[in-house]
């Protein structure tokens, strides 16, 4: 083998090692990705190099029909199925389609070598010819992989489709494989002429390409809808989850009034017959429960109160200093459910705004609110870092709920960040 021969079997080691990390970003790796990638481009590699061994010196052996056909494909399979968690389905469709992608590399290698050169390549593993057309397929087929990749990023699960769509992918290898059958039957017959086998072989692929975008466009875009749907349904299910706890905290606070008097009573009979120890064991418990369900008197609204008791026990706990000033009437037309989300979601946010701040300053979250004509105005600042032009995943769904919110009730949600503090200024229409 000729140094030309290493180049090419180096240029596959380099295409396998992307197509490693493609895998590994894909798939659910068992194992540490590093060890994943090294077995897998070793093994591949191994067989690359086996392969220009048994082409140079037994050319009578059908090397690309048993390597291609057979080993490298099965290969493929038992590494993924040992070192990945996916189902068979999954790891069936990426081969078939990884596959084609490194197809569509070396069909685009073999018209840019004779664009360059104005020959058909005879790949014949010995050549400088030969290395020429192994860098060409190299550089095409990563540059293919990576924009896999890209896409799978940016469409995460949009391939996660059903098995009647594996069909767009078998178009494009099925155009593939008739292409380079055109394509080694030119070179046989030494013709350069493209027939209609050929023609047929590029609208299939074409055909395939479209359906394949297609598959990508319709289920990155239904998955973006259900995830959406599923984060807000979760979202307003954990603010009606903290409502139904208010509400069970305000009821058992109005058991304990409604027994205050009588337990008083006991305790005072108790006093007269000399049982001094049990009425003071009683007067604990009764004290004791009655700080546990304890509401500070923020306003008149019970919902609001027991909220903003909930947020300031969380502030003393994190070191936050709450500070409250609400002038609200004894009623308001906004539902309580929609009241409790309103204040939930703007203190949650100033809460993990003051978690995150770098300053060593202790952080103070002032909320206060007024009515003004029709209108009730709820305005809360905190310190906070300069926020992200874009949220972060599974952040932001607070703010959308705000301006949902507002809308509904013929107002308006507002947030401004300037000089190291973040305001949030929500309007509802109360009549």
């Amino acid at each position: 083998m000729t140094w030309q021969t290493w180049v090419i079997n180096l240029n596959w080691v380099l295409t396998n090692t992307v197509l490693a990390i493609v895998f590994s970003e894909i798939f659910n790796i068992k194992f540490r990705k590093i060890f994943a990638i090294f077995v897998y481009v070793t093994s591949i590699s191994l067989f690359h190099v086996m392969r220009s061994y048994f082409f140079i010196y037994t050319p009578s052996f059908p090397t690309d029909i048993v390597f291609f056909g057979i080993i490298v494909p099965l290969t493929m399979y038992m590494l993924l199925h040992f070192t990945s968690t996916d189902k068979l389905k999954k790891i069936v469709l990426f081969i078939f389609l990884l596959y084609g992608l490194g197809l569509l590399g070396h069909i685009s290698t073999f018209f840019i070598f004779y664009l360059i050169f104005g020959e058909y390549i005879f790949f014949d593993f010995l050549s400088t010819y030969s290395m020429y057309a192994s860098l060409i397929a190299m550089f095409i087929t990563i540059s293919l992989y990576l924009v896999f990749l890209a896409i799978w990023k940016r469409y995460i699960g949009a391939m996660r489709s059903d098995i009647p769509n594996i069909g767009a992918f078998l178009f494009i290898i099925g155009g593939q494989l008739l292409y380079n059958l055109n394509n080694m039957l030119n070179i046989i017959s030494h013709s350069a002429e493209i027939d209609l086998l050929a023609v047929a072989g590029t609208m299939i692929m074409v055909i395939g390409n479209i359906a394949i975008l297609q598959i990508l466009i319709t289920n990155s875009k239904k998955k973006e809808a259900e995830d959406e749907l599923k984060k807000t349904r979760h979202a307003m299910e954990l603010e009606q989850s903290h409502y139904r706890e208010t509400e069970k905290r305000r009821e058992e606070l109005i058991k304990i009034r409604h027994d205050f008097n009588n337990q008083l009573s006991v305790i005072s009979r108790l006093i007269r017959t000399g049982e001094e120890n049990l009425a003071q064991d009683m007067i604990s418990t009764l004290s004791k429960e009655i700080i546990e369900t304890k509401e500070n008197p923020y306003c008149n609204i019970p919902v609001i109160n027991a909220i903003l008791t909930d947020k300031a026990k969380t502030c003393k706990e994190l070191g936050i200093m709450f500070a409250v000033n609400l002038e609200l009437p004894q009623s308001l037309s906004v539902e309580q459910m929609h009241l409790c989300s309103v204040f939930s979601n703007l203190l949650d946010n100033a809460i993990n705004a003051c978690k995150n701040q770098k300053s060593t300053n202790t952080p103070t979250i002032q909320l206060n609110s007024m009515v003004d004509g029709d209108y009730l105005f709820i305005k809360l600042t905190n310190p906070s870092n300069e926020p992200h032009k874009k949220p972060m995943a599974g952040r932001g769904y607070g703010s959308q709920i705000l301006l949902d919110l507002s809308a509904r009730y013929g107002g308006s949600y507002r947030g401004e960040y300037n000089a190291g503090v973040f305001t949030a200024v929500v309007t509802l229409l109360t009549v």
